[in-house]
């Protein structure tokens, strides 16, 4: 996008000319296809894929899509929770975390670095989960 031929105008297709707004504009455009390549290849650890069928390829991207929605949509929900953190920071952080539950008892135990039982409860009342509902209390 950064080398596109200058304008006073814009063409009717943006190769042959363009203005400086159309430019930087479309270069804006590009951040949301290009984020979630970024996520793939370092976020969620897609380093290589090999797939034989087309039917496979369309499957994954569309995994992938939603993948990236989803960690977008997340990253919003710290971001508005005041979080000061990123989806891939709170996956980092809480990577080695365990969380065991004794289901007779009611008795949870989360086993991970000091704090990270209030930082789960952090983004739980960020993401608007119920720990409960989920580990099945």
């Amino acid at each position: 996008m950064t080398n596109l031929p200058r304008a006073n105008e814009d063409a009717g297709n943006i190769r042959f000319g363009a203005t400086a707004d159309t430019v930087v504009r479309t270069y804006l455009d590009e951040y949301k296809p290009e984020h979630v390549f970024r996520l793939l290849k370092s976020g969620i650890g897609m380093d290589k894929v090999y797939l034989h069928r087309g039917s496979r390829v369309a499957a994954m991207f569309f995994i992938a899509g939603v993948a990236g929605t989803l960690l977008s949509v997340m990253d919003e929900m710290l971001r508005r929770g005041n979080a000061d953190m990123t989806t891939y920071r709170m996956r980092l952080g809480l990577h080695d975390t365990t969380v065991r539950v004794k289901r007779t008892t009611g008795y949870t135990y989360i086993d991970g670095h000091p704090g990270a039982g209030a930082e789960i409860e952090s983004y739980c009342r960020i993401f608007g989960l119920e720990p409960e509902l989920m580990l099945g209390m």
